[in-house]
């Protein structure tokens, strides 16, 4: 994601991963978040299309992989079956966490709706 201000980076995979971006937590889960370079209030606006493409299958393999590992099924198939089952659920998390990030359409903010009050009179 590129931030529209400075066509920088917005945001770097272990920053988004691992902070709130330099907004509170709640602004953070709404989808806001300040750029890292130039520091403008960013909000994610959607995905771009191409990431609905990947997500189906996703979803498809974390299906078959949830109901492989069942543990009735797993008893049958071995450990060995389960283990591969694992590394493949792990990777494909990564994988959809890696197109997440990177396929987020984000707009700039003019002013921070936490901040706005509501002055009719």
């Amino acid at each position: 994601m590129v931030c529209p201000s400075c066509n920088q980076p917005a945001s770097s995979l272990l920053r988004s991963a691992f902070s709130f971006q330099g907004v509170s937590f709640p602004r953070n889960m709404q989808g806001y978040f300040k750029c890292q370079h130039c520091g403008t209030l960013l909000r994610v606006t959607g995905y771009k299309n191409r990431f609905l493409l990947f997500y189906i299958p996703v979803i498809l393999v974390l299906g078959l992989a949830a109901g492989f590992l069942y543990q009735s099924l797993a008893a049958n198939v071995g450990s060995g079956l389960g283990s591969v089952l694992g590394v493949l659920l792990l990777v494909t998390i990564i994988a959809l966490t890696i197109s997440i990030w990177k396929n987020t359409r984000v707009e700039k903010v003019d002013t921070d709706p936490a901040t706005m009050t509501n002055s009719s009179t």
